[in-house]
């Protein structure tokens, strides 16, 4: 229900109750009366009715209340209640067609002051002619990313400030930079050739766009680990990438064995006046029907030689072996670095490669690099060397800048003196990497199913870094305590003959047998408190969702092109939703809830919710039950909104059409 309450000197407020709500005030309130209202709440408006004088909205809650009393008594700060619809065609603010009733708040200054946190967008109504007709009831808008961060220039949501309980016009955030901890090289522009490809809107570019992970493939030194399912896109819904096992980056020889073909690496060096070709057969392998263009091969292979450093050494021992043969070559990759990984990322020549020619120290630079001739052998490539990136993803990493570095330092300025850690985790690395700043065109927020797979890879060597800090510091970590009745069930031992060492995953680890079993036993504890629950509640992000759809709007991208946005804006969704259910109290008093986050198999986040009402707001007879659950298609003719949503979002496969 929308309204819009009129002061005696003519200024006006827009005012709402929730749908949720409005079973409960709408048989209170009624036409030509005089009510009394006490416990409303407002906030700041963004969008506001043509005839509304006041940046202020008002919403009713569920502890507010309604009292009807005499004309007499009404205060000084009265309210006329008009419905939007039957002002809508007046002149101008003060002429009005219809007798309205009045309402009156007890506490205007509670009015003015108190704020609510369910937005400052929440604009609906239920007029089919007006403007605003086209937006679903109740909607809850969390705007634009027009709020940027004082400190790296991220564009973020208001929503993911640090301090969500307080209102502010200067937020501050902590998603992309830590509020100023991390500090990180800005990226360079990226080659005008691979720029056209990436933002271009011709066929050729749409072309690239689309086989972006096989141009990528066919440059990469390194081999993705891990078996990708390709099953799972062979329907009609958006392509998902999905990785099983463990995920690693192995790197072979420089020259490939005799009567095989060149791979990865070895294309650079191994028969080049055959390249072009030599490279569209490696990917052609794995999958007949991809259709490369030879054309966008080649000038991606001008592209690369000509900016990355790591195509130039591969071609330095190309000429090596040319005039000199191959006898007693290797290419050492070095890991080591001279410079500030805050401010500089793209080493010197001599820092990132070097050639060997016959033997060598082996304990120097134990953590370097080293490709052999010819070998049978793939080496495993560390998470930790700078190289581990750039050498996957030449096309996001154009002039083989460093991926991350374990000796990037946070910034002075943000030091403490219990500080224990100085140095920018990978987690910050990658947060920091994947946010979007006015004046840069990122090539990795617009790479499409590349970035996909590098968020996985990233994702992937943060779980990696993580567990090898488990690994190395059990005594910290005093895993002689973990010890019970679970620890025997979940090894599978009641015998106590286990061989060899054993590294014990703390409860800490997120999604680790002891985290899952904990929290499981925790919400076993509040149903033996409390008793069974009383709602079962579902949401699921749409990539319809209009927060979602502006952020995509100036670009060529589609929503599951950006999984970074779809998790950040479902994460703010469901924070409002749950302060709604337990602030609001739309179901009623809350004694407890358990919320737990999950990934559908097409990748959108998901997430199940547990209530437990109080005694005396449980529903107790089929007709409250009716009121908050529905488990019927809507009449497409009383409830055509309602109908149109169901319709849209809730049907799928062969029954779409009703």
């Amino acid at each position: 229900m929308e309204m819009i309450l009129i002061d005696e000197q003519g200024d006006t407020v827009q005012a709402s109750i929730k749908y949720t709500l409005l079973y409960r005030f709408e048989s209170k309130i009624k036409m030509n009366r005089c009510y009394v209202m006490s416990n409303l709440s407002a906030f700041f408006s963004v969008k506001t009715y043509k005839h509304a004088l006041n940046d202020y909205r008002v919403t009713f809650e569920y502890t507010s209340t309604v009292r009807e009393v005499d004309v007499p008594s009404i205060p000084v700060y009265s309210f006329k209640f008009t419905p939007y619809a039957d002002i809508q065609q007046a002149p101008n603010n003060n002429e009005y067609t219809i007798v309205p009733a009045m309402l009156v708040d007890e506490d205007v200054q509670t009015l003015r002051d108190n704020s609510s946190e369910s937005g400052d967008s929440e604009y609906v109504s239920n007029d089919e002619n007006s403007d605003d007709a086209l937006d679903d009831t109740d909607y809850e808008d969390l705007g634009d990313q027009t709020y940027e961060c004082p400190f790296c220039g991220s564009m973020m949501w208001y929503g993911e400030r640090i301090d969500k309980h307080r209102q502010t016009s200067r937020p501050k955030f902590g998603l992309c930079c830590m509020s100023g901890k991390v500090q990180l090289q800005k990226i360079r522009d990226a080659p005008p050739t691979l720029n056209n490809l990436v933002f271009g809107t011709d066929r050729r570019s749409k072309h690239f766009q689309e086989n972006v992970r096989s141009y990528n493939m066919m440059f990469s030194f390194t081999s993705l680990g891990g078996k990708v399912q390709t099953s799972i896109n062979n329907g009609s819904g958006p392509y998902t990438f999905l990785l099983h096992g463990h995920n690693y980056h192995l790197l072979g020889s420089l020259l490939p064995e005799e009567g095989t073909r060149p791979k990865f690496a070895q294309l650079y060096i191994f028969d080049t006046e055959n390249e072009i070709q030599n490279r569209i057969d490696a990917v052609r392998s794995g999958n007949q029907s991809n259709s490369l263009d030879p054309a966008i091969v080649a000038s991606l292979k001008d592209m690369i030689d000509g900016n990355n450093v790591l195509a130039q050494h591969y071609r330095a021992v190309r000429d090596r072996f040319s005039n000199d043969g191959h006898q007693g070559v290797k290419l050492r990759l070095v890991k080591s670095r001279s410079t500030d990984g805050r401010t500089y990322n793209l080493p010197n020549a001599s820092e990132i490669a070097g050639l060997i020619v016959g033997d060598f120290d082996t304990q120097e630079g134990v953590r370097d690099i080293v490709v052999e001739t010819r070998s049978n052998k793939l080496q495993r490539i560390s998470e930790l060397h700078p190289l581990y990136l750039p050498l996957q993803y030449p096309l996001l990493f154009p002039y083989g800048e460093d991926g991350y570095r374990d000796d990037i330092s946070l910034r002075e300025s943000s030091f403490a003196d219990n500080r224990k850690r100085r140095k920018v985790s990978m987690r910050e690395f990658f947060a920091y990497l994947i946010q979007k700043r006015h004046g840069e065109h990122s090539l990795l927020l617009h790479s499409k199913k590349l970035f996909q797979q590098f968020c996985v890879d990233g994702f992937s060597m943060v779980e990696s870094q993580r567990l090898n800090f488990i690994r190395f510091n059990q005594d910290q970590l005093r895993v002689d305590m973990y010890k019970g009745i679970e620890e025997k069930i979940f090894k599978g031992d009641t015998e106590g003959k286990s061989v060899g060492q054993r590294i014990i995953i703390p409860g800490s680890f997120t999604a680790g047998p002891r985290y899952m079993f904990n929290n499981f036993v925790d919400a076993l504890q509040i149903c033996n408190w409390i008793g069974f629950p009383t709602l079962f509640i579902t949401i699921t992000c749409n990539p319809q969702w209009p927060e979602i759809q502006r952020v995509l709007k100036d670009t060529n991208l589609r929503p599951e092109d950006r999984p970074d946005i779809l998790c950040r804006v479902f994460k703010m969704k469901l924070d409002s939703m749950m302060t709604e259910i337990k602030k609001g109290r739309i179901f009623g008093r809350i004694r407890a809830y358990v919320c737990t986050i999950e990934f559908q198999k097409r990748g959108l986040p998901h997430a199940h919710i547990l209530l437990w009402l109080h005694n005396d707001d449980k529903q107790k007879n089929p007709e409250e039950i009716d009121r908050i659950i529905c488990a019927e298609i809507p009449d497409e003719e009383n409830d055509r909104k309602m109908y149109q949503l169901v319709e849209k979002y809730m049907i799928h496969g062969p029954c779409r059409r009703i």
